[in-house]
């Protein structure tokens, strides 16, 4: 309903009611039913259906007759509530309604609708398995229409994508109240982001600090690296700092030695604590077993 227009499924705000009817039996004749009203989401239908259920059993089990009731579903409480007991099955008035005029739906018309509907969410579901996105966030991006539609566009690493517009550009987006579609993310200058956090040119970090900006407007991307170049260290002055540092601090060589994860933990904070961070992560960590190794 939500990918193909028809409604924006906010239950909260009316967009959509459901009721729940349910009968239970032990044998081939159908129970009695009853109707539990205006329910307030679709998870709350499905705990609606195993309460109300369990309750019918249990008056079943107990000897009692299960009326035609309509009741209505306390979340807080997880239980149906009566609200008023049918008297009749005429309660239910089922009849044609006279104001609405027959509406012929040509073939056509049917096959055009087909050929332009949107892209479904069990198709994007296996575009996005199959770039390799966990099932957690592909849960995550299928509820949100708009950065699965902005995700889908994208020609890029669909994971690190993924990761950004599921992490910093949400938050900045709740931060400032505004939707994906209202913000001045750049699809182009996204991708370009994308990929160099993918060449390992950016980091995550980097992409926590531009992002905010991105949203506001188009960043130039290309400044970014070249200043981030021209304030780095060099991978001598990395190999430098980095065999002091493994010098000043023997109890790690032997905890490393030891098969202790925490050693190269505690050396990798000091590294990014002597160099302000500004060491690329990825490249001191690699340099740092290096020279433990040596050791």
């Amino acid at each position: 309903l939500l990918y193909t227009n028809v409604s924006d499924c906010k239950m909260e705000e009316g967009s959509m009611r459901c009721d729940v009817n349910i009968s239970v039996s032990n044998t081939d004749k159908l129970g009695t039913r009853t109707e539990t009203k205006n329910i307030g989401s679709i998870s709350s239908v499905g705990r609606c259906i195993e309460v109300e259920s369990d309750r019918q059993i249990t008056e079943i089990e107990a000897g009692n007759t299960i009326r035609e009731e309509t009741r209505r579903f306390s979340e807080a409480e997880n239980r149906t509530i009566l609200m008023r007991i049918k008297e009749t099955g005429n309660d239910y008035r089922y009849f044609p309604e006279p104001d609405i005029p027959p509406f012929m739906i040509e073939d056509n018309y049917i096959e055009k609708v087909k050929n332009n509907m949107e892209i479904l969410p069990d198709e994007r579901r296996k575009v996005y398995k199959e770039a390799g996105i966990l099932d957690i966030n592909i849960d995550k991006i299928i509820a949100d229409k708009n950065i699965s539609d902005y995700l889908l566009g994208l020609n890029c690493n669909l994971v690190i994508a993924s990761n950004l517009l599921l992490g910093e550009v949400r938050e900045n987006l709740n931060k400032n109240n505004i939707s994906l579609l209202d913000s001045k993310l750049d699809r182009d200058n996204f991708i370009k982001l994308v990929e160099l956090i993918d060449k390992k040119e950016l980091t995550n970090k980097d992409a926590k600090e531009i992002i905010p900006n991105m949203i506001e407007g188009i960043v130039d991307l290309d400044k970014i690296v070249a200043d981030k170049k021209a304030s780095s260290m060099s991978s001598d002055e990395l190999r430098s700092l980095i065999n002091n540092i493994v010098d000043a601090n023997p109890n790690s060589i032997n905890d490393y030695k030891n098969g202790l994860d925490r050693a190269v933990k505690f050396l990798m904070g000091q590294v990014m604590k002597e160099t302000k961070g500004k060491a690329n992560p990825q490249e001191a960590n690699s340099i740092l077993i290096e020279v433990l190794n040596s050791k």
